[in-house]
């Protein structure tokens, strides 16, 4: 009876010989023709980032104080020395593809006034007001891969109305108040979305794939060591739409991919090059590999494997000693 292992050992192995012996004829045909023009491989993916870590990142990176002015309010010498400071945590919500912040505020204020020929002043002692500032933001990634929150819109809700009593004398701050904040909102703006941009180093994290993804990968061990190599070509990113209290960023990276029989890279390294448009925002991956190995690589596998091995079928055995 045949031995199905036999017959399937026996068929391989006369195989490879044909192959072999053919290979010196197929290694002149295929120096006479040209190299094969192998398609860019293609990958694409999402990045997100939780509406929560932002938070977290945002707060450990702003400072205390916003605000620490000395604003003067007429012509006489009276000054308002204003102090904005950070009452809480920084929350964030996204509504409509828009980012909405709200900061809880401490307002410190204290006036130099003169009236009646007298200079009153509680800058030893300063007033403090309560509220929170809301603002909508929008964002943006530019070309060279920073990140950008653009607040605008700044609105000052107070936890209770800013007037205080001053010798006897009540004296309303509402109006100075927020024509000084709206003096400064530019400067609370910035510093708040300058923390979300920092908490968000896109451009170190992309930097870091695009190295990364350049180092050779060993693919396999045993007989022989093979590696995969990834050369890229192009590296493209859109911000998507905002929703479910997610910031997402689609990736789309084009290279072509080589398996050799070496860990030795033959070309530099590329930069991150500017960041180019997506044609789509599906995950997808298509991958044309281009493998290189010499003609003795094959043939040390082939000794190793079969050298020296006695092959049977029906009442014939056979022994491979050389393989040419």
């Amino acid at each position: 009876m045949k031995n199905p292992n036999h017959l399937s050992a026996l068929g391989g192995l006369i195989a490879l010989i044909c192959i072999l012996t053919s290979c010196g004829e197929r290694s002149r045909r295929l120096n006479e023709t040209q190299p094969i023009d192998v398609p860019l491989s293609h990958l694409s993916f999402n990045i997100h980032f939780p509406i929560d870590q932002l938070e977290a990142g945002v707060n450990d990176i702003m400072k205390k104080t916003l605000v620490d002015d000395v604003i003067p309010t007429n012509n006489n010498g009276d000054k308002l020395f204003l102090k904005v400071v950070k009452k809480g945590d920084l929350k964030l919500s996204l509504r409509d593809g828009q980012a909405h912040a709200s900061l809880p505020l401490s307002v410190e204020v204290a006036l130099k006034k003169k009236m009646m020929g007298i200079t009153f002043s509680n800058q030893d002692s300063p007033i403090s007001f309560t509220g929170h500032i809301e603002t909508i933001s929008t964002a943006s990634l530019d070309e060279s891969w920073d990140f950008s929150l653009h607040c605008q819109d700044m609105t000052l809700i107070w936890d209770q109305e800013p007037s205080f009593n001053l010798f006897g004398i009540n004296i309303d701050l509402t109006q100075t108040m927020e024509k000084a904040l709206a003096q400064n909102e530019e400067k609370i703006l910035s510093q708040l979305c300058s923390s979300v941009n920092e908490s968000i180093d896109f451009k170190k994290a992309m930097n870091k794939i695009w190295l990364d993804i350049q180092n050779p990968i060993r693919i396999a061990h045993n007989p022989k060591l093979l590696w995969l190599y990834s050369r890229p070509k192009a590296l493209n990113a859109e911000l998507l739409p905002m929703e479910n209290d997610t910031l997402s960023v689609h990736v789309e990276y084009k290279s072509t991919v080589h398996i050799t029989t070496t860990n030795e890279v033959t070309w530099p390294i590329e930069e991150l090059p500017q960041r180019g448009s997506t044609i789509s925002d599906r995950s997808a991956i298509m991958a044309y590999l281009e493998a290189k190995m010499p003609f003795t690589f094959v043939e040390d596998i082939l000794k190793e494997q079969y050298l020296g091995k006695t092959f049977e079928y029906e009442q014939y055995h056979a022994t491979e000693k050389i393989l040419l």
